[in-house]
Parts: structure tokens; C-alpha cells; sequence
């Protein structure tokens, strides 16, 4: 959510050939779900330990993108994430390159 989406193939590689020539299906975290979204006392509403993503923070983004945003929780904002492009700069010798690069 809040870069584009791609579809990448998987190579032969030296550190694949356990993993069937797979490459990587998706960006990775960079903050876990309870670091981004904080905790709150379920019993009391108090805030355990603040998240470090807000509403306001998610809602600027996907406005920004464009993105329709059905339904997700802080946990899954897009500042959660790693950025695509540099995902595919880190595995470019695990997939097959794209016309456009």
C-alpha cells in the first residue's frame, strides 16, 4: 500500500538454490505491528506505550498515493514497510530485470 505493485520472477542463483529459483514476494517490515500501532489496556483504554505510527500519518499517505483504503489497522500503514524500488535494487541478482531498469 502506498508504492506500486510489481511482478517479479525469480533467477538462478547461487544462495536460491534451496528456495526452487523464489524471490522475494513482498517488501518487508521495517517496524513490527506492536512498534507501529502501540499498546492500549484493553480493561482501561490507557495507552501502555504510544505507537509510532498515527492515523493522521496513515491517512496523509494513502491520500497522497491515492489508495482506496478499505480497511487496516495502523499495524499495516505503509510506513511499516521497506520502499519497493529499494527492495529491487537489494535483489536485483535474485530476479530477472525489467525492460524499464
Amino acid at each position: 500500500m502506498g508504492d506500486v505493485s510489481v511482478i517479479i520472477e525469480g533467477v538462478e542463483h547461487e544462495s536460491t538454490a534451496g528456495t526452487l529459483c523464489s524471490t522475494v514476494h513482498g517488501a518487508g517490515r521495517v517496524m513490527g505491528r506492536m512498534e507501529a500501532k502501540g499498546e492500549v489496556d484493553r480493561k482501561t483504554g490507557a495507552v501502555k506505550r504510544a505507537g509510532k505510527v498515527t492515523q493522521a500519518m496513515m491517512d496523509e499517505w494513502v491520500t497522497r498515493e491515492g489508495v482506496e483504503l478499505r480497511g487496516a489497522g495502523l499495524d499495516e500503514s505503509p510506513h511499516c514497510y521497506k520502499r519497493l524500488p529499494d527492495v529491487l535494487v537489494e535483489h536485483r541478482q535474485l530476479r530477472r530485470r525489467r525492460l524499464a531498469e
